[in-house]
Parts: C-alpha cells; sequence; structure tokens
C-alpha cells in the first residue's frame, strides 16, 4: 500500500492508501514519475507547488521507504533519511535529510540537502547547501551555494556565489553575458576543482594562505591551469569559451586577471609577483 498525507497550516489533514503497481511496473519507474502517476490520479491533490494552498504540504510514502513531498509557497519541508522526491514553491523551507533526494525549488528558497548524494535545482534569490556527499546542484541568478564535502557538479548563471567546498568540484558558469559571471570561492584543502565559463566574466577569489607570490596560472589554448607553490593538494583548471575571462582575487585585495590569449593560438605563461 502507498500512503498519501496532505497537511495545511490549520492543521487539517487527510490520508489516503492506494494500491501499488505490478512489481514489474514499478522496478521499472523512476522515483519520481511512479509519485506523480499516483498525484494525478487524486483530485485534491495537486503536484505543482504552484497549485497547492498555501504552506500545504502533501507527502507520500515510496516504496523505497523515501517520500514524495509537495509544498506550496512558504512551506517548511523536512524529508527522511531515505531517497526523497521533494518539489517546494517559491519561499520554502527545505531541510531533506539524509538519502539521496531530488530536490526542485523555486526563487527565495532555503535548502539544505543533508547527506547524500542530491540533486537540487533553484531559480534565483535563495541559499543552498548541498551536504556530504557527491551532489548534482542546478543554480539560476543570484543565489549562495554551498556544495559541501564531496565531488560536486554545479551549473549556474550570473550573480551566484559558490562554495564548491572540500572534493574535487566541477563547475560550469554561464549567462550568455560575457561582461558578467558569478564568484568561485576556493580555500586551502578544497581539492582539485574544474572551472568551465561560458560567455561569462566570473571571479575566483582565493583565501588565505594563497598570494600572487604563491600562485601560478599557466595558459595553453583556452585552458589556465592554476597551481599553488608548496602545495600538491589543491588546484583549479578553468576552460574558456566564448570571450569569457577570470580575475583571480586575493585575501590581500589584489587582483590578476586570466584569459587565453585572442592573437596566438598557444601561450603558456605564469604570473607571480604582482
Amino acid at each position: 500500500m502507498v500512503s498519501v498525507l496532505s497537511s495545511t497550516a490549520s492543521g487539517n489533514s487527510t490520508a489516503l492508501a492506494l494500491l501499488k503497481g505490478s512489481a514489474k511496473s514499478a522496478a521499472a519507474a523512476t522515483k519520481q514519475s511512479a509519485a506523480s502517476q499516483i498525484l494525478s490520479s487524486i483530485s485534491d491533490v495537486r503536484p505543482d507547488p504552484l497549485k497547492q494552498a498555501e504552506d500545504q504540504i502533501t507527502s507520500i510514502l515510496l516504496q523505497n521507504g523515501g517520500r514524495f513531498i509537495v509544498g506550496g509557497v512558504f512551506s517548511n519541508i523536512t524529508g527522511t533519511d531515505k531517497d526523497d522526491v521533494i518539489r517546494a514553491g517559491p519561499n520554502s523551507s527545505v531541510n531533506a535529510g539524509a538519502g539521496d533526494d531530488d530536490i526542485s525549488g523555486s526563487f527565495l528558497m532555503n535548502i539544505n540537502g543533508g547527506a547524500g548524494n542530491d540533486r537540487i535545482s533553484v531559480g534565483s534569490g535563495s541559499t543552498v547547501d548541498g551536504g556530504d556527499g557527491d551532489d548534482t546542484l542546478f543554480i539560476g541568478i543570484s543565489n549562495t551555494v554551498n556544495g559541501g564535502a564531496g565531488d560536486d557538479t554545479i551549473s549556474a548563471g550570473i550573480g551566484n556565489t559558490i562554495v564548491a567546498g572540500a572534493g574535487n568540484d566541477k563547475i560550469t558558469i554561464g549567462g550568455n553575458q560575457a561582461n558578467l559571471g558569478s564568484t568561485v570561492k576556493f580555500a586551502i584543502g578544497d581539492g582539485q576543482d574544474s572551472i568551465t565559463l561560458l560567455r561569462s566574466s566570473s571571479t575566483l577569489e582565493l583565501g588565505e594562505g594563497f598570494t600572487a607570490a604563491n600562485t601560478k596560472v599557466t595558459i595553453s589554448d583556452n585552458k589556465a591551469t592554476i597551481s599553488f607553490d608548496g602545495n600538491e593538494n589543491d588546484g583549479i583548471s578553468v576552460d574558456f569559451f566564448l570571450g569569457s575571462a577570470l580575475t583571480l582575487s586575493f585575501a590581500d585585495g589584489s587582483t590578476v586577471e586570466v584569459k587565453p590569449a585572442e592573437t596566438a593560438p598557444s601561450l603558456v605563461s605564469s604570473y607571480g609577483k604582482i
């Protein structure tokens, strides 16, 4: 049996029970599609967060022990320690808990993925913490993001502040505006990260311990490799596309612009002291 619980801020709630499909069809369906089919079969349950009442939360128990949770605007959603599927409306707060969660938000969100390999997407004006695990984050514009520990994959638009955290992370920044971008913060112990810039002028803020004197940038074609003297554990590779550029910003306030050569097909150079 599958249980469904729908609750609102007023305290009213309804519980429904539905028969599962066959074992064969359940195995073939994904968590999200199976839960969506169940929701759509119930006349008074709406899988679209924007069609839910304010602060209304609908929760379906999935076969794996996790839940499919849909919250309206201003919802406060708490997940389980299993693999949850969460859809939240604007101005909502999500604490997904442990498990490999799939979380989709809107704008003005506060999302904590918790431990596990989470998949999180938001629009704008949100705060996202991926938590421990190899997370996949899709970030719109003007968000604050912390990937947490693990090998994260982060795709972002413009105006974001991104802390990828410890692990070998992959960050892509786009937005189709060559004079705008996002800010990536990198600290000692963050590991070997890669950044791809797609028509973006972004900033890499290097934390305490990184200086212009101990930072080496090697440029070849459209790729820059950033390494640090006396530190073999940390490093960053940057791929530039469509006229992109990167500004290195150090804790002492000094900056260096990194951009592939436009005249020569290949260039190898290094920045030392400013």
